[in-house]
């Protein structure tokens, strides 16, 4: 019986050399920083660096949603979308801006937060010239001017421009569904 050759184990985590972030896969990590999202969404306009990425944003779109926070009830289609949810019942701020008070849950969400202080507003309103850091927030800021309101109640069909505006009317929408009876 021949012994098998010894096969060099895959160095899967390790520092990052561009913005110092420890990584559990360093291999996919690196794609963050690629410029070109060659991999494009069929129903929306979201882009991706690589088909895996792609293929965990599609679930998005998918009504199916198998994971349920314990706290709020909120569902989710990906177990770490839970997880990365419940820190929104956290009491514990853990980022604090380095330029005024504020204090953040989420690392990320201070650094977005901070660019507002270094002025790196990217997206600029071609209509009114109203300057963004994200350009999500073009994108919304955009039905203003447009009139597009592509969120609908499901009951009552009313029509919204943000997400967050439709989940509060839901809340309070007690028409009857022509499907419900």
């Amino acid at each position: 019986m021949e012994a098998k050759e010894c096969k060099k184990p895959k160095k899967r985590g390790g520092l990052c050399q561009i913005c110092g972030k420890n990584m559990k896969c360093l291999k996919d990590h690196m794609l963050t920083h690629k410029i070109d999202r060659p991999e494009k969404c069929p129903h929306c306009d979201f882009r991706a660096k690589c088909t895996k990425s792609l293929r965990n944003h599609m679930n998005i779109h998918s009504s199916e949603r198998n994971f349920q926070c314990e706290m709020c009830g909120e569902q989710f289609c990906r177990l770490e979308a839970v997880k990365k949810h419940l820190i929104v019942h956290s009491k514990q701020l853990l980022y604090s801006c380095q330029y005024c008070p504020n204090k953040y849950k989420r690392k990320v969400t201070l650094a977005r937060h901070e660019k507002i202080h270094k002025e790196e507003y990217a997206y600029t309103c071609n209509v009114c010239k109203k300057k963004f850091i994200q350009a999500i927030n073009l994108k919304t800021h955009m039905r203003t001017h447009t009139g597009e309101k592509p969120y609908k109640c499901d009951r009552c069909y009313k029509g919204f421009a943000h997400n967050v505006t439709k989940k509060l009317h839901r809340k309070t929408c007690f028409v009857q569904n022509v499907t419900e009876k």
